[in-house]
């Protein structure tokens, strides 16, 4: 999709200037700018309270369906909870404030930002709700497990979508909004099942950050024929895992820790079991 670029970190999608012709052709440009206003704010939200907790923003694009900040991996869970939270916060904000002031397109301004905020809570990626409630479980299980109930909470989420989409456009004579909400999300589980990918990548590579004085250590019994390649999926934010490892009449063979593990999958391969480590690291 081509784009115009204003500055170095703001462009717009050559789409938006077709759909505001015609929202000035219909006589709509007004509510559309208002709606796009509304977006706006609320990523201007997301844009503070990632400059706060001191992460970087890469650009700011108006899309057809909204304006997007795009924004680097945030690894600290905490970090990325605070700006997803900023801009439904934001949102509701503002729609309480406009509802002090009269007139139609403030109120068209107070319902936009309500439904800005409504559908940003739901706990579906790449929706603020997603992103807050996989960074609040990645503290509780890890990176890979909350990630993983993640998508399939956004799966969920589509169906539900789906299920109200159908209904909504045969009872308002074909109003398609639910509809294309469930077919954004779905379409988007592929680009989230990428990122997984790379979440296993920067495990692989130990690109996360461990350099603080002191780190937890959460221990974990294991039985000795599962995969190595499994224990990764218990790796998570500021704590280092250590593993026992037990056969089946359990029986403790041995210790693993976390970058042991990591160095042995690559030596090793990805379907080497725990039981083969501690006999090879004997």
């Amino acid at each position: 999709m081509s784009h115009i670029r204003i500055s170095r970190y703001i462009y717009i999608d050559s789409t938006v200037i077709l759909i505001g012709f015609l929202g000035f052709c219909t006589g709509n440009l007004s509510r559309l700018l208002i709606l796009y206003g509304a977006v706006l704010l609320h990523e201007l939200a997301h844009l503070v309270a990632c400059i706060f907790a001191g992460e970087k923003p890469e650009e700011l694009r108006f899309m057809p369906y909204g304006v997007n900040l795009r924004i680097g991996y945030v690894e600290n869970p905490v970090h990325a909870m605070i700006i997803a939270f900023a801009g439904p916060a934001a949102s509701l904000a503002i729609s309480w404030i406009s509802g002090i002031f009269g007139g139609e397109n403030m109120w068209f301004f107070r319902i936009s930002n309500i439904a800005v905020f409504t559908l940003n809570v739901f706990p579906a990626l790449p929706l603020d709700g997603g992103v807050f409630v996989k960074n609040l479980l990645t503290y509780k299980l890890g990176y890979v497990r909350a990630y993983r109930i993640s998508l399939e909470l956004t799966r969920l989420t589509s169906a539900v979508f789906a299920v109200f989409g159908t209904i909504f456009f045969i009872l308002s004579k074909y109003n398609i909004s639910l509809l294309v909400i469930s077919g954004f999300l779905m379409y988007n589980l592929n680009r989230e099942r990428k990122q997984l990918i790379f979440l296993k990548q920067m495990i692989y590579t130990k690109s996360f950050d461990y350099s603080s004085k002191s780190v937890k250590i959460r221990h974990r019994a294991v039985k000795s024929g599962i995969p190595a390649n499994s224990l990764t999926d218990y790796f998570g934010y500021n704590f280092i895992c250590h593993f026992f490892v037990y056969d089946k009449d359990m029986n403790l063979l041995g210790t693993l820790e976390q970058g042991e593990i990591v160095d042995s999958i690559i030596a090793y391969g990805s379907d080497v079991t725990v039981g083969d480590l501690i006999r090879r690291n004997k």
